[in-house]
């Protein structure tokens, strides 16, 4: 289905990722991948991480927009997006990012653990990690998902012992 690489084809994926068999989830999830990776944009999104592996926030935000000039439904550039204004401290632009990934595709988990870190940088750590446990349960499976909640753990420490989460 991946490789038909139409947005119905996109949403039948979608769609399969609910389903209540695990080996069917997963490769909803990684037909979903791959026709994402081949989506003109993502070749920003490689950039744009590739520039924050590098910590050069603006200029991964730069190959973001670029992404979301090309295709302004790929979530995923939007839930980068999230990351970097994270990383520059704009919270409320980050949480709005997050928020465009989900409208976009609630499958998103990488969005939904960006915004309970948010939430957790707002002060609401209980709620954060208590919300953790219905997201676990839908993206368990989802490496950005689970890197994220690495992320928010770390930020749930750092901010119990007063620390800067970044």
């Amino acid at each position: 289905i991946a490789q038909i690489g139409s947005e119905e084809a996109a949403e039948t994926l979608r769609a399969a990722m609910d389903s209540e068999n695990p080996d069917m989830r997963k490769a909803a999830r990684n037909g979903l991948r791959y026709y994402q990776q081949r989506l003109p944009g993502y070749q920003y999104i490689s950039q744009a991480m590739y520039r924050m592996r590098q910590r050069k926030w603006e200029e991964a935000l730069d190959y973001i927009h670029i992404a979301i000039e090309i295709d302004s439904k790929l979530a995923r550039a939007y839930s980068v997006k999230g990351d970097i204004l994270l990383k520059l401290k704009k919270i409320d632009e980050a949480d709005e990012a997050y928020q465009t990934a989900l409208k976009i595709d609630a499958s998103t988990g990488e969005a939904v653990a960006g915004r309970l870190r948010i939430q957790a940088r707002k002060g609401n750590i209980p709620e954060a990690l208590k919300a953790i446990q219905e997201g676990i349960s839908k993206f368990q499976e989802e490496p950005e998902f689970e890197y994220q909640l690495g992320l928010l753990y770390a930020d749930a420490v750092n901010l119990t012992k007063g620390r800067d989460p970044d």
